[in-house]
């Protein structure tokens, strides 16, 4: 099994901004609050559990975009990202390409985030899904099943071992 890492995208900084803007924001008013002396069970536990919440979003998508992968063996493509993954034989590929340099991505549904776009995304009427770390210069993927969209780092290296595996007669497609 050959393991792709997803290129590496300088965004993903936001991610950790976000978290340190959310503890910041909500430490100034909750010591405010407990100053004044109005800090009470029934205003610390909604707003306590308010920003675990939103801490637990945003870490989450942050883990997700480190544990993005790219597997492939003599059979299938492994998609993982979190807790997640996703499984492509490698038999149902019909076509694998690269995507035209300033081609991008419209969210349908999933997530978009700095660095991390996961989910259903359309370009020109088409859908596909994304699990990527940027909307462009994309690996596309059309198998039976939909239209994929990946962003490995190296993009060359992940289509030469990908095409020849791909689909019925061992061919996937042409760059």
């Amino acid at each position: 099994m050959q393991e792709f890492k997803p290129q590496a995208s300088p965004r993903i900084i936001w991610g950790w901004a976000l978290i340190l803007l959310i503890v910041v924001s909500a430490a100034a008013p909750a010591y405010l609050t407990y100053k004044q002396g109005e800090w009470t069970l029934a205003t610390a536990v909604p707003f306590v559990g308010l920003i675990l919440l939103a801490l637990g979003l945003v870490g989450y998508f942050l883990y997700a975009a480190y544990t993005l992968a790219y597997e492939v063996d003599e059979k299938q493509l492994v998609i993982r990202w979190a807790n997640r993954r996703l499984t492509i034989p490698l038999k149902e590929i019909k076509k694998v390409e690269l995507s035209q340099e300033g081609k991008t991505f419209a969210r349908l549904w999933g997530a978009s985030w700095p660095g991390l776009h996961i989910g259903t995304f359309a370009h020109r009427g088409e859908k596909y899904n994304l699990y990527a770390t940027a909307r462009k210069n994309v690996v596309l993927l059309y198998t039976k099943k939909g239209q994929f969209g990946l962003t490995p780092a190296n993009r060359e290296e992940f289509l030469a071992v990908l095409q020849p595996k791909a689909g019925k007669s061992g061919k996937g497609g042409k760059k």
